[in-house]
C-alpha cells in the first residue's frame, strides 16, 4: 500500500514538473483542473470563465503543449 501511495505521490511530481515548463497558464490550469483534481471540462469552463466549446478546444491545445515535455 504504502509503495502505491508513494508511486502516486512520484507521479504527480513528475506531472507538476512538466506543468512548470509549459508557458501557457490557462492550459496549466485546465489540466491541473482536469488531471490532479478531477474536475469535469464542464465545471472548468464555468470556474474560469469561458465556455464548454472554448475549454474543450483549450484542453486540446493543453494536451500538445503538454506532450512537448514527455
Amino acid at each position: 500500500m504504502d509503495k502505491l501511495i508513494d508511486e502516486q505521490i512520484d507521479l504527480k511530481r513528475e506531472i507538476i514538473s512538466k506543468f512548470d515548463k509549459m508557458s501557457n497558464s490557462d492550459h496549466i490550469q485546465i489540466l491541473e483542473m482536469k488531471y490532479l483534481k478531477g474536475n469535469n471540462l464542464v465545471e472548468i469552463a464555468a470556474e474560469m470563465g469561458y465556455s464548454y466549446s472554448q475549454i474543450k478546444r483549450k484542453h486540446g491545445w493543453a494536451l500538445e503543449e503538454f506532450k512537448q515535455f514527455i
